[in-house]
């Protein structure tokens, strides 16, 4: 029998091993020991294949066999893929068992240090039973992990359940903790029951209150931004009224500036109205620069006019700095024009000090003084 060359022999080989992967199921590049493509399969642990003791796909795993792959991973040098692996298997045992899973990781953390661990075991556990996952998270002894566990926690029962998760935080004992289960809740409960949701956050003690309401505002202003800026400035104390309304004032903008901006000139002078208008302005700018900055140019008699423009022009100068400075260029009033100019211009020479140099040498509205005061090298 002739010999094949050598290249027929190779192409063989290669079809036939992708040919045996399809027929166990599994692409041959995904059961590769040498090259996984571990990006891609970390983005979704539960299909990440046990690379190692078996070549079954990891989400079929159980938890004794999770703890011979992690016994092996162990007993190999460290890097960035055995910690991948470790992870992705933490991932599926939390998933499946965490009660000897959570143990497992907090070991990890207190021999090592490392919290990545953990946060995949709780977080995976918050997906299989946010219940269990939320209530165990609150009693976590160590702030500095309490706070991500809760987040992840009662923000997973508020996808599932969120007035059962609602309610279990009124349960609380009077600590910061309770905010940060709190403000997790509020999306996806505001989501399905915005007037619950309301009527919720009203019954809380303070500060999960005011940790809670802006975010309310950023929901409800999705359905009705009218009636949620008209709560929101209503809200008490100061400091929460104006977190409130320039949560608003950014999510109503980007739906309707006009309309917004317009409701903005409606509200008491003071912090909470520049709050609203400044997010407003950012908001739209980022949308509609022509317009936003049209509007913002008739409002040159407002108290807060100069702040507003160097707020709207900080943001409109990270895409279009040209087209910023040649509006602040056009503004009549020449101490104020100066005043904004100066801001913009040290802004704008820190990325492109060759365009500032070029503009402010060359506009024929800037003054001969605020060019010699201005000069680039």
């Amino acid at each position: 029998m002739p010999r094949l060359p050598s290249w027929l022999c190779i192409c063989l080989a290669i079809a036939a091993g992708f040919g045996l992967g399809f027929i166990l199921g599994v692409p041959v590049h995904e059961r590769s020991l040498f090259a996984p493509d571990l990006p891609a399969l970390f983005r979704n642990p539960g299909n990440q294949e046990s690379m190692f003791t078996t070549a079954r796909p990891l989400s079929t795993l159980r938890p004794e066999e999770i703890k011979k792959e992690l016994t092996y991973l162990s007993s190999q040098p460290p890097g960035p893929e055995i910690d991948r692996r470790v992870n992705a298997l933490l991932w599926r045992w939390g998933g499946v068992d965490p009660s000897t899973a959570v143990p497992e990781a907090l070991r990890i953390l207190s021999e090592k240090g490392e919290d990545s661990p953990i946060l995949h075991v709780v977080w995976s556990w918050s997906q299989t039973n946010p219940p269990a996952a939320a209530r165990w998270a609150r009693d976590f002894p160590t702030p500095a992990q309490q706070e991500r566990f809760v987040r992840d926690a009662y923000s997973a029962w508020g996808r599932s359940n969120p007035t059962a998760a609602a309610q279990d935080i009124l349960t609380f004992p009077p600590k910061p903790i309770q905010a940060v289960a709190a403000s997790a809740v509020v999306s996806p409960y505001a989501k399905v029951d915005l007037e619950g949701c309301r009527k919720w956050i009203e019954s809380l003690p303070p500060l999960p209150r005011n940790r809670a309401s802006p975010s309310l505002v950023t929901e409800w202003c999705k359905q009705n931004p009218a009636a949620a800026s008209s709560w929101a400035a209503q809200l008490t104390p100061p400091d929460l009224q104006t977190a409130a309304l320039r949560e608003a004032g950014s999510a109503w903008a980007r739906r309707d500036g006009p309309a917004a901006l317009a409701y903005g000139l409606t509200l008491a002078e003071g912090p909470g109205r520049e709050a609203f208008l400044t997010a407003c302005l950012r908001a739209y700018v980022s949308v509609k620069p022509g317009d936003a900055a049209g509007w913002l140019g008739k409002q040159t008699a407002l108290p807060s006019f100069e702040k507003l423009a160097k707020e709207m022009t900080s943001q409109w100068l990270q895409f279009d700095p040209q087209a910023c400075a040649e509006w602040v260029a056009s503004l009549p009033d020449q101490p104020q024009r100066e005043k904004i100019l100066q801001v913009v211009v040290n802004q704008w020479k820190k990325s492109d000090p060759d365009s500032t140099a070029r503009f402010v040498g060359t506009h024929p509205s800037i003054s001969d003084d605020f060019k010699s005061r201005n000069l680039i090298r």
